[in-house]
């Protein structure tokens, strides 16, 4: 089919650009890798339709994520600047990725933390109507140009998620190492799996299935700004 081919070579593409990247000292190659996969994939597919960004996520009862590399975000809600470093308000973050140039056990192990305190952020959706069940976590992903081995991958997640003894829902939505594999989660008689699939040149393809479906705000509704900022009391003169 077309749309596969276009997804193998623009995979094809991805990791081309990041191989030449590599001469690139350690923390150039880390922002390098993020504009990347930004530039050419996310902008290509979304055009001017969100605002892509990395900062930190914050909810109405004051919780705060870790850094996020990459936060996909509703173009009609404030951002809140602090110098070089954003936040973003929940009920506008469609999805959230880490982006790696390899994904180590050390990497995953980080990328785990960060979906886990971003799975713990309350969405603070006001949702008049809806098409299908509005989402109760933000969507949580991570990206990666090359692994570790398929078997050393899914036993480290298996661990990670025994140690933590998490919900399915707490658990990271997906993880792609391009061109080799991908985890996923997926819903079956009303229940919600994990799935470890060998993709390869597919990788790309299965990532943004899962991120278009995060992408479709299947709500309407406008936030509540006063959520966010709390008790206003003010004297009359």
């Amino acid at each position: 089919m077309k749309l596969q081919k276009y997804f193998r070579d623009t995979s094809n593409t991805l990791f081309l650009e990041y191989k030449k990247s590599n001469n690139l000292e350690h923390k150039t190659l880390k922002g390098n890798c993020r504009e990347l996969f930004i530039n050419d994939f996310l902008t290509n597919f979304f055009p001017n339709k969100f605002v892509v960004d990395t900062g930190e996520i914050i909810d109405s009862s004051g919780q705060c994520s870790k850094q996020c590399d990459v936060v996909v975000y509703d173009e009609y809600l404030p951002v809140f600047e602090y110098g070089k470093a954003k936040q973003f308000l929940s009920g506008g973050v469609l999805a959230h990725i880490e982006v790696k140039s390899k994904l180590g056990k050390k990497e995953l192990d980080k990328s785990l933390e960060i979906t886990k305190s971003i799975k713990g952020i309350n969405r603070d959706i006001d949702s008049v109507m809806s098409v299908g069940d509005v989402p109760k976590r933000i969507f949580s992903s991570v990206f990666a140009y090359e692994g570790i081995k398929k078997e050393n991958f899914k036993k480290y997640i298996q661990d990670f998620y025994t140690e933590e003894s998490e919900s399915i829902d707490n658990i990271v939505d997906c993880v792609c190492v391009l061109n080799k594999y991908v985890l996923l989660k997926y819903k079956k008689n009303g229940q919600i799996k994990m799935a470890f699939l060998e993709t390869k040149e597919d990788s790309l393809l299965a990532f943004f299935t899962q991120l278009f479906g995060a992408m479709q705000k299947n709500w309407m509704g406008i936030a509540d700004i006063y959520k966010y900022l709390g008790v206003m009391n003010y004297t009359n003169f």
